[in-house]
């Protein structure tokens, strides 16, 4: 309890409270980077993180509860960026996410020097720019064209060789067929 003596009155000073949820939580953020090629990538993010449980004190002191905002969201952002920057667009969005994922994994860990544990990153969605997007999808309407024109083609061949097959036999049969009339003549 405190005396104003000018005023007269007693104030009483209590101390905040923060609670902090120790259990990992996950946060959903969407961000663009730049992949090596200078093309922006659009990606949807689900981060799962948990304070260190005997380091709150040293957050609560440094940083405060809104620390997802402050430490881990720039953190992740900065190592996505990094990371992310060393790859062409097509690995970022195509067969090598698993090799991306590890990367990102492994780059975080300069956050979990900063009083909170990241538990995972996970790419969620990667959106391309609107013309390369419709450029991925002509070019998969292509090749499936493509493999449809091929498949047709070996049909067609196989049935070539199949009549060829049935003609050599008529023709054979025919050619018994003659051999014996003409001795009967």
């Amino acid at each position: 309890i405190r005396d104003s003596s000018v005023t007269g009155i007693q104030t009483c000073a209590l101390p905040i409270l923060f609670i902090y949820d120790l259990r990992v939580q996950e946060t959903k953020h969407q961000m663009a980077v730049l992949t090596n090629e200078g093309m922006t990538v659009t990606l949807n993010l689900s981060i799962r993180c948990h304070p260190e449980p005997d380091l709150v004190g040293l957050l609560q002191k440094n940083v405060g509860p809104d620390y997802r905002n402050k430490i881990v969201i720039p953190e992740v952002e900065s190592a996505l960026r990094t990371t992310l920057g060393n790859f062409p667009m097509r690995d970022v969005y195509g067969s090598q996410r698993a090799v991306i994922q590890e990367a990102i994994n492994q780059s975080l860990e300069q956050v979990q020097q900063k009083f909170v544990k990241i538990d995972g990153v996970i790419l969620r969605e990667v959106m391309l720019p609107d013309k390369v997007r419709d450029s991925v999808e002509e070019k998969m309407i292509q090749k499936e064209m493509l493999e449809s024109y091929e498949f047709r083609t070996t049909i067609a061949e196989l049935e070539s060789k199949r009549r060829l097959s049935e003609a050599n036999g008529v023709k054979a049969a025919n050619d018994v067929i003659n051999s014996s009339l003409d001795r009967k003549s």
